[in-house]
């Protein structure tokens, strides 16, 4: 019988590496049997080419890792149970995910209950059972951690999700988490372990991971708004095709004769990721992500549209005491501005400019729950509301001096910029004006209270100007 070379054994060695063949001692089985059965056919005179060709066909090659998954569901029942599982699961949740996200958009009942179920299946049912199945077919005891943090990361990072999808408190701190684990402990573990396998390059596993942790790096950077995160984006990206792509096809690619599936499903997934991640970097860094607070836009559209229309107005109506009563105005609505940035500000934790074109961008506060007391004059001794205080009673005078009688009816208008003490709980316990606006006040609250004292502000002004131009003698005597 004719006996193989050590170069004819290795081209078969690595076929059925290439197929993931990799649990307990199939791989060298199944590497004997088919080199045995390649040998048979060159003692009838048959090249080693037209030989393997002959075996591929017959053997079916292709499918040594059904093989390999095969051998596992008859040895191994806890394999056999957790695929089937995770497979039904899997199909199940995407199902009821899909329901559920339709069921949201179209505002019908039962989405929230279905969100929330098909998220915990699959995070904490469908993604064990795949590591797990994962873990099963590779065998390797060793890397037994590496799926313990990816378990972790990743339930983590998908629990973020969901408690952010259901504006649940702890969303940014699970999701960031999570995010941070896969970027600075999975991912260079991954790498570390990888250098032990003499198959593997090390300089384009160095190159791929580095890519990537930059990448979501940036990503951290630029949902947080902190500066460099555009720089980062671009530099992973960059690093991504024109260093990891050209470096895996030279020392990966051109060592096998043919192309598995799964690495060009790797290499597109990972495309439309640092496409994703380009088009962040390349839109300006002082932009909102999302806008969720509508109120937000209407409040504003209709201070503009009050705005333009006093400025027509005290045309006509320019007297010493009008102009006072809006130069009050004009204090105030630019001292609750101020106050607004300085929440963003906070929020965000960017400067004044940035602020201003989040707030221009209509920026909404309703991801986070922090309170405003750095506000208040008992947490901050420079405390704007001290002064926003008088000046609301100062326009108080001014505003009851021009409407008389019809001011007492507006009880709007008086609630607004009444500053005495008021009733807020049902002890009968009275609350300064400070703390009943602002005590335990979230930002997003805050935040709308002085976008809606804004609209007040122009349109007690407003009132003014149009008593004035309509009864001129009456309101000014």
């Amino acid at each position: 019988m004719c006996l193989l070379t050590k170069q004819q054994v290795a081209i078969v060695s690595k076929d059925v590496e290439n197929e993931g063949i990799n649990y307990s001692h199939l791989d060298t089985d199944l590497i004997d049997h088919i080199c045995c059965d390649i040998e048979t056919r060159m003692s009838h005179g048959i090249a080693f080419d037209l030989a393997y060709d002959l075996v591929k066909k017959e053997f079916g090659i292709k499918g040594l890792r059904h093989i390999q998954q095969d051998t596992l569901m008859l040895i191994d029942k806890n394999y056999r149970i957790m695929k089937k599982s995770m497979k039904l699961i899997g199909v199940l949740a995407l199902a009821l995910m899909a329901f559920g996200a339709l069921f949201k958009i179209m505002h019908w009942p039962l989405a929230g209950i279905m969100m929330v179920v098909s998220f915990f299946f699959t995070t904490y049912v469908f993604f064990p059972a795949l590591l797990f199945v994962i873990y099963k077919e590779v065998n390797l005891k060793k890397q037994a951690g590496v799926y313990l943090i990816a378990f972790i990361s990743g339930a983590l990072f998908m629990t973020g999700i969901q408690l952010k999808v259901m504006h649940w408190p702890f969303g940014n701190e699970a999701f960031f988490l999570g995010l941070g684990l896969l970027a600075y402990i999975l991912l260079p573990f991954l790498m570390f372990t990888r250098f032990n396998a003499s198959k593997y390059s090390k300089s384009v596993y160095i190159a791929g991971f580095i890519s990537l942790i930059v990448v979501i790096t940036g990503l951290i950077f630029k949902m947080q708004h902190w500066p460099g995160a555009g720089v980062l984006l671009t530099a992973g990206g960059l690093s991504f095709v024109f260093v990891f792509v050209p470096l895996f096809y030279i020392h990966e690619l051109r060592k096998s004769e043919k192309l598995r599936i799964d690495f060009f499903f790797g290499i597109v997934a990972l495309s439309y990721f640092i496409v994703l991640s380009f088009l962040l970097s390349f839109s300006t860094n002082k932009s909102i992500l999302i806008d969720l607070n509508f109120l937000d836009k209407s409040y504003k559209a209709s201070t503009l549209y009050l705005t333009g229309k006093n400025t027509g107005l005290l045309k006509d109506s320019a007297s010493q005491k009008v102009i006072e009563l809006v130069n009050q105005a004009d204090l105030i609505y630019k001292d609750l501005e101020e106050i607004k940035l300085q929440i963003v500000q906070t929020h965000f934790k960017v400067n004044k400019e940035d602020a201003e074109l989040l707030i221009k961008n209509n920026v909404a506060l309703s991801d986070k729950e922090n309170s405003v007391k750095y506000l208040r004059s008992e947490f901050n001794p420079n405390s704007p509301l001290v002064k926003l205080k008088t000046e609301f009673e100062n326009f108080d005078k001014l505003y009851n001096s021009f409407m008389g009688e019809s001011s007492h009816q507006d009880t709007k208008n008086v609630r607004i910029f009444n500053t005495e003490k008021r009733l807020a709980s049902n002890n009968g316990d009275l609350f300064s004006w400070e703390d009943y606006h602002f005590k335990d006040q979230l930002e997003a609250a805050a935040f709308n209270t002085l976008l809606f004292w804004q609209y007040n502000i122009r349109l007690a002004e407003n009132k003014v100007l149009t008593s004035v131009q309509n009864k001129p003698t009456a309101v000014l005597k």
